[in-house]
């Protein structure tokens, strides 16, 4: 196991691991930031032409339990 940490009393590597907490904190951060993303792009092809309104709809809504999410998560943290 090349690279791994081993922990100086008894050997065995030592695992670095993030809260059950954090982890839905970073993945919630995540799926806001991709779910602006798509927003955006979807305003720009609305703007275009390209995509119905339904759809710049529908990703208005992803992003907006999105970022209820992202605050529910970090008020839980």
């Amino acid at each position: 196991m090349t690279g791994d940490k081993f922990h100086p009393n008894i050997g065995s590597p030592v695992v670095e691991h993030t809260t059950s907490l954090e982890q839905a904190l970073a993945m919630a951060e995540a799926n806001e930031k991709q779910a602006k993303r798509l927003l955006d792009d979807a305003k720009k092809k609305f703007a275009a032409g390209d995509i119905p309104q339904s759809r710049l709809d529908e990703l208005q809504r992803l992003y907006d339990t999105a970022v209820e999410d992202h605050i529910r998560t970090n008020r839980e943290s």
